[in-house]
């Protein structure tokens, strides 16, 4: 399933798909690249029973700091679905302010939303 957000300048992409029981998930924006690449495995929650958690692995590209969203990405689709997860990617826009970082996270929260709306393909 693929999902686009954009806001003026800015745009995110989230691409997940299943791959066998696991899922792949690839966020991109601007100028799209591999900065990261985050493995999120399921565990049951230490700090609520029944509830399903994660433990994630990261591999950053050297000065890239993409790590943020794609653990986002990663986690929340893990705990979610219990499904071991890979999320990989990269956004990159030359010259981002400060505001302009915190909307590229609100745009991949809104990415998030949009996906597990429509759940209904996992």
């Amino acid at each position: 399933m693929l999902v686009r957000k954009y806001e003026g300048r800015l745009s995110v992409e989230l691409r997940v798909e299943r791959v066998g029981a696991d899922l792949l998930a690839v966020l991109t924006g601007g100028a799209a690249h591999l900065g990261t690449a985050v493995l999120a495995v399921p565990r049951p929650s230490l700090a609520e029973p029944g509830r399903t958690s994660c433990t994630s692995s990261v591999l950053n590209h050297t000065g890239h700091k993409d790590e943020y969203l794609c653990r986002k990405v990663a986690e929340t689709l893990c705990s979610r679905y219990a499904a071991v997860t890979v999320c990989t990617g990269g956004i990159h826009y030359d010259g981002a302010t400060g505001e302009e970082l915190k909307t590229l996270a609100e745009l991949t929260e809104q990415a998030l939303a949009c996906l597990e709306a429509e759940a209904i393909w996992l």
